[in-house]
């Protein structure tokens, strides 16, 4: 009798998970619809050009240096950021530093990584 008991429960209670999942299917149907729908605005928003990434930029422009400094003074200060590129010209890091016509220092640097 507990058997049969014990068995009616199980069936009641896998009835009841059953219900319950039949209550889920449709908000998971939901989600997914949603999602769809999300992805195919991005895509059209792709498509129309809305969505454009950032073109990398390597250069770093750096202001208010002191009159006297030098590439040797920026160059390990910045390597900390990553690696510099080479120029081409010089064999060194592209580092230029921006001189008046005297050839002082104006105070503004383009780092190059």
């Amino acid at each position: 009798a507990q058997a049969a008991a014990a068995a009616a429960a199980a069936a009641a209670t896998g009835q009841d998970e059953m219900k319950s999942a039949e209550t889920l299917d449709p908000e998971k149907e939901a989600k997914r619809q949603k999602r769809r729908e999300y992805r195919e605005r991005k895509k059209l928003k792709a498509q129309a050009g809305l969505f454009i990434k950032a073109k990398e930029n390597p250069n770093v422009y750096v202001s208010g240096l002191p009159p006297d400094v030098t590439v040797k003074e920026l160059e390990p200060l910045f390597k900390r950021g990553g690696v510099l590129k080479v120029d081409v010209d010089t064999g060194g890091s592209k580092i230029r530093i921006y001189c008046d016509e005297d050839g002082k220092c104006k105070g503004d640097a383009l780092i190059t990584y």
